[in-house]
């Protein structure tokens, strides 16, 4: 007998518990959030300035990447960034904030894309790479998806906690393999993915492993990611991807509201695993990209 999976003794508190946290998040989405834009053209940063202050956000501006640097340790939940700026550059910028602080969201606004560029956006985990001139509605959806993003996080991680505090574990090392229970199939080495640090993903038992830890993927999510690996570097467009992984065709207009729910999940659950360089970038209008290093087999 494996026994009952669940502490029905802990339920109770676990959910008392979590309604706390979630009140938290809930409270933290309305605090009013800090962001640096950085930019040489002064334009540029009025209208920006006027739009996100008129929206609740406490706004501060730079004109170069070396006075930007000198602002991150004033702290900032968001960087807005222009990649061509005098002396140090956007993509540097970000390089600084980033070791700064890992919460630091940020978004590359540039009058001067390139592929390049966008590749080091990708690899930087920035949230989004937006090719000026840009409407107010993209602007503030950006932002608005940056933070949630950042609270659905915090969502999943303690998700995950909760699971393992009810199931009577105090630590991820003791929790048992959700697909620990699946007969092996003929197939199965071929699901598996290994990447660097000894992190792997099953495709066949839906987990995410890295050093005894686990993270459990959803059906929809496991075929996402499934894509996704099987198409590394290349865009794949939104209604493709509705087809391979809802199984149904949608229009260009309602298909990156079907998958942004979705992608998101899938995200969070991406960066939660500590080394896995598995980015996933959306390519506005047209689809989403994942760039992914450190593969051990294919």
């Amino acid at each position: 007998m494996l026994g009952p999976l669940f502490n029905e003794n802990k339920l109770d508190r676990i959910d008392d518990t979590n309604t706390i946290f979630l009140g938290i998040l809930f409270s933290m989405g309305k605090m009013k959030r800090r962001i640096l834009i950085v930019d040489e053209d002064q334009g540029s940063l009025r209208i920006l300035t006027e739009i996100l202050t008129s929206n609740g956000y406490d706004v501060k501006t730079v004109s170069d990447g070396e006075t930007a640097i000198s602002c991150l340790d004033d702290h900032c939940d968001l960087l807005i960034l222009e990649i061509n700026l005098p002396g140090i550059n956007g993509i540097e910028v970000c390089k600084h904030a980033a070791k700064i602080s890992s919460a630091t969201k940020a978004i590359f606004l540039t009058a001067y894309p390139s592929v390049q560029t966008a590749i080091d956006a990708i690899h930087l985990k920035a949230n989004d790479y937006i090719c000026k001139p840009v409407s107010t509605e993209v602007i503030l959806s950006s932002v608005k998806k940056a933070f949630e993003e950042s609270i659905i996080k915090k969502i999943v991680e303690n998700d995950v906690l909760k699971v393992q505090a009810t199931a009577g574990y105090q630590t991820s090392s003791e929790f048992p393999d959700p697909g620990m229970f699946l007969p092996e199939s003929p197939n199965h080495l071929h699901e598996v993915t290994g990447f660097s640090d000894g992190i792997s993903i099953d495709l066949y038992r839906r987990v995410i492993k890295h050093k005894g830890k686990l993270t459990k993927l959803t059906p929809a999510e496991n075929r996402l990611l499934r894509v996704f690996l099987e198409n590394t570097g290349t865009i794949i467009g939104h209604r493709s991807l509705v087809r391979m992984t809802q199984g149904y065709d949608t229009t260009d207009v309602e298909a990156p509201f079907v998958l942004r729910p979705l992608i998101s999940r899938l995200k969070h659950k991406l960066d939660c695993v500590a080394g896995l360089n598995l980015k996933i970038t959306n390519i506005r209008g047209t689809g989403y990209i994942v760039e992914c290093d450190g593969k051990t087999n294919n």
